[in-house]
């Protein structure tokens, strides 16, 4: 039962990973919810593993001092939204080695986000060919600027 349990968590992440350049168009918070959604799955299977040998990095810990450098520099600001920008700084450093394990647990994973970037980049492309041509995007929405767009600029301005 735990190979499975582990299996779904690994594949959850490995999806949200994969998925994160696309979901960088709906705004901040679908990144940051997929962000945060792997790092708890890579928090849960390192207590499980107990594999804690991968916190024992000098840049892991050099990084949790600069995190906590930071939320205590703004505990004693005047300014309060620097508080809540910096106390939770730490879940980059642990994004980051959740994605180290990700990409060597599951060796397709760089390859499909290239797939993933490589689809968004041909899709801008054929787009902006077409606003050039036609005066308005894939989707039938007009432009007024002298500017091409792209089509994911009206998507992200699209309120769903």
């Amino acid at each position: 039962m735990t190979t499975n349990f582990h299996n779904k968590l690994i594949n959850l992440s490995s999806i949200l990973f994969v998925l994160i350049p696309l979901s960088l168009i709906s705004g901040p918070f679908i990144p940051d919810l997929s962000l945060v959604i792997i790092t708890i799955n890579f928090i849960l299977l390192t207590i499980i593993n107990k594999k804690y040998e991968i916190f024992n990095s000098k840049f892991l810990v050099f990084f949790f001092l600069f995190c906590l450098m930071i939320t205590i520099v703004s505990f004693f600001s005047l300014n309060t939204s620097s508080i809540q920008s910096g106390l939770f700084y730490f879940r980059f450093g642990l994004f980051s080695l959740a994605g180290y394990i990700l990409i060597n647990v599951k060796k397709d994973l760089l390859k499909y986000t290239l797939y993933l970037l490589l689809f968004i980049y041909f899709m801008l492309f054929i787009d902006s060919i077409y606003q050039y041509k036609f005066n308005e995007n894939l989707l039938g929405f007009k432009y007024i600027n002298p500017a091409i767009l792209g089509l994911l600029v009206f998507l992200a301005k699209m309120k769903f």
